[in-house]
């Protein structure tokens, strides 16, 4: 049995056109894989069969694994395979596909999906202490044009950049999709510490959904007590833009060196603007605010404070915002 990061078996000579069979599974990811989607367009060029979560005699599987959760399940599924099975994703290693294969057009056939999915960079440079980015993937790099992995058929596109904003192209990348006028769902959130009001103003104009583009949605976070001032201003500067308060919906990181009570300020600091919070506990332990802020329906009719004595949670100060 063979257990390596994802690299193809087959890349030339016998192998090409022999027909294979191909599996490729996502271990528990809900979004569409690029990397499955360029290895199913690199295989299929071979003239290899391609099969995705399907059973099959395959001669060869990859399977990607995004978070460490499932990575116990991953090495289990691959012990069933009596082929050389290539694991890969972030919860494996830090390497990603050859160039050659990396920088092909997604087969989105595999998913059946109709808008594109892609990476405009790579990275991130806040080496934020609660973060894997940076440790798997290093300082913001552009990693591929638009055009790379949407075609011009589409007219939705999702964008997994891990900080948007913070690549020196960002502005020119927003032009393009005004240009495009693309439905755009940006998943990883835009950092609001970096959006002035030039960039609030493009921002405004984009059709910001979520990432099933079933509803709109433009994402951000306030993950540290310590960018109060910055995360305010950049979402104020999303309102004063146009952006519609009930359509930002902040990331709020709780259980990470942080009190209960400054989870709950930061709670009514977003409410208070009419923005609809989510919260995002660490390592997604026990939070007693979690069952409150991941439930819209339950937090737009009951405040936060009333809610904390339902459940028994008695604050060691009251919290004003």
């Amino acid at each position: 049995m063979e257990y390596t990061t994802v690299k193809p078996l087959f890349t030339g000579g016998a192998a090409a056109g022999r027909g294979r069979n191909v599996l490729l599974l996502a271990v528990g990811s809900k979004m569409p894989v690029p990397a499955l989607m360029k290895l199913s367009t690199y295989h299929k060029r071979l003239g290899d069969r391609v099969f995705f979560g399907k059973p099959c005699n395959p001669d060869v599987v990859y399977a990607t694994v995004i978070f460490q959760k499932h990575k116990a399940e991953a090495l289990g599924l691959a012990k069933m395979f009596s082929c050389p099975v290539h694991l890969g994703g972030p919860a494996i290693s830090n390497e990603g596909l050859p160039d050659e294969i990396e920088h092909l057009m997604p087969d989105y056939s595999l998913y059946g999906i109709d808008y594109a999915v892609g990476f405009t960079s790579r990275g991130c440079s806040r080496r934020c202490a609660f973060c894997s980015v940076f440790k798997l993937e290093g300082d913001i790099r552009e990693h591929a044009p638009f055009r790379e992995f949407v075609l011009p058929r589409h007219d939705k596109v999702l964008i997994l950049d891990n900080n948007f904003l913070m690549s020196p192209k960002c502005e020119e990348k927003l032009d393009y999709l005004l240009e495009r006028r693309l439905a755009v769902s940006i998943c990883q959130g835009l950092d609001a510490r970096l959006i002035t009001k030039d960039l609030a103003d493009k921002i405004a104009r984009l059709r910001l959904y979520n990432w099933k583009f079933t509803d709109k949605a433009l994402y951000t976070a306030w993950d540290r007590i310590e960018d109060e001032a910055e995360v305010l201003e950049g979402i104020d500067n999303l309102i004063e833009a146009g952006v519609k308060p009930r359509f930002i919906r902040p990331y709020v990181l709780v259980g990470f060196n942080s009190t209960l009570e400054q989870d709950v300020y930061r709670w009514k600091k977003l409410w208070k603007r009419g923005v609809y919070p989510f919260i995002m506990p660490y390592n997604r332990k026990f939070h007693p605010l979690r069952r409150y802020g991941q439930r819209p329906a339950y937090f737009k009719t009951t405040d936060i404070d009333v809610y904390l004595k339902q459940i028994g949670i008695e604050l060691k100060r009251e919290v004003f915002a």
